[in-house]
């Protein structure tokens, strides 16, 4: 009965994207903009190391960090020279999260100073409770066999729960800490912690609210509308895809590969990848329920073969120059070069990285067509122009390589 529920909410949902007014990131991407500027001076006019990390960490649980890499990348360099002003439990466990998070190599020995002449951390930080619950995120942070944070959870957890056991009435701070202990600020989804966090930061920090908090709403919205975009043309292919009516038999869960994309990675920039994302584990689960649940041996012995011969040109024809361009450079190691790229530059095509691998294609024509490999670059051309090319040909290989660079842009 559940499933039913669920499957007949999520078609119903599938309708409801489908037919969504997308104009909202049109009228405020302006407003967007004005108001990252003025969050940017920010940077620049806080002063003093437990304001800064504040600011980091308010920008982070609101969901807008992403607008600000360069800024808070500097400002976490300086603080890392600013380990001595460190004051109180929450400051430090505070920094030494931050900083954790953000890749750099900070030892747990900042806490010495909380810890008895036993080592253990001191009762006196029983009464802390913003410290306790910040000594709690960070503990999340440790590596293997450091001893001092698997420590540091256990103390503060058994203080914050008898904090909140001895509480009768909820209110922010009870509210928070239950979110804490039920799951920890580094295990959730950063989407769902900024909507959460932005119904909690008026309380959390009134420094800069009203700029930070506008921000944080705009910018929310305007990223939902972003997703929404993304969750219609999903919704269109799935739809033309046919899944749910040529196997009816398979999960139809559209949504949720879609929200488990987008809390990969939520950003805008990133979109092709919760596309492509969603339709590879849309495809996945229908084939994992074949072969796991509803495929007879026989049947999916002839998928399996079918699959292994699965070819376009496979039953002799013949790609365009462009087809076998596309699929070339991938091919011969474009992907995980390709990998590397988008994760060091920004989202444009590398032309570089592809037509270094086109020309391996292009050179490794004679040895691969011996083997009786695929159709290769030169057949193409030869097939798509009309021409023949010789070895003894320097005029043709040059209209070749002219060719192929033409192709290739």
């Amino acid at each position: 009965m559940h499933l039913l529920i669920f499957i007949c909410l999520t078609s119903y949902l599938i309708y409801i994207v489908s037919n969504i007014n997308l104009a909202y990131y049109d009228l405020y991407a302006g407003r967007l903009e004005k108001l990252k500027q003025e969050v940017k001076k920010l940077f620049s006019s806080t002063k003093g190391s437990y304001d800064r990390l504040k600011l980091i960490d308010s920008l982070q649980r609101l969901g807008v960090a992403y607008h600000f890499e360069q800024e808070i990348e500097e400002a976490i360099n300086l603080l890392t020279k600013d380990v001595s002003t460190l004051k109180d439990l929450n400051e430090t466990a505070l920094y030494f999260r931050l900083l954790r998070e953000h890749g750099h190599s900070i030892s747990t020995d900042v806490f010495d100073k909380f810890r008895n002449a036993d080592g253990k951390f001191s009762e006196s930080l029983e009464g802390d409770i913003t410290g306790l619950l910040s000594l709690y995120e960070a503990s999340f942070l440790g590596s293997v066999q450091e001893d001092v944070l698997e420590e540091a959870k256990s103390f503060s957890t058994k203080h914050l729960n008898d904090y909140l056991s001895g509480k009768l009435e909820t209110n922010f701070l009870t509210e928070k800490l239950q979110q804490s202990l039920d799951i920890p600020l580094y295990w959730r989804m950063q989407r769902n912690e900024a909507q959460n966090f932005i119904d909690l930061y008026p309380t959390d920090d009134p420094k800069n609210l009203a700029l930070l908090l506008e921000l944080a709403k705009l910018d929310f919205n305007l990223v939902q509308s972003i997703h929404q975009k993304e969750l219609k043309e999903l919704a269109r292919w799935w739809r033309e895809l046919g899944f749910k009516e040529t196997l009816s038999f398979s999960r139809d869960r559209l949504m949720e590969n879609y929200l488990w994309a987008m809390g990969i990675v939520f950003e805008p920039q990133f979109n092709k990848c919760r596309i492509e994302l969603t339709k590879f584990v849309c495809i996945l689960t229908a084939i994992d329920d074949m072969y796991d649940i509803y495929g007879s041996l026989n049947e999916l012995e002839l998928f399996t073969d079918a699959v292994k011969r699965w070819g376009y040109w496979g039953h002799a024809n013949k790609p365009t120059l462009n087809e076998y361009l596309e699929i070339a450079w991938t091919s011969v190691g474009g992907r995980p070069a390709a990998i590397v790229h988008a994760c060091m530059q920004p989202p444009k095509e590398c032309n570089l990285t592809k037509h270094s691998l086109i020309n391996c294609r292009k050179d490794g024509y004679e040895a691969e067509i011996k083997r009786g490999d695929v159709v290769k670059f030169v057949q193409c051309c030869m097939n798509e122009e009309g021409i023949y090319i010789s070895r003894r040909s320097k005029r043709l290989h040059t209209r070749f390589i002219k060719l192929f660079v033409e192709k290739a842009e």
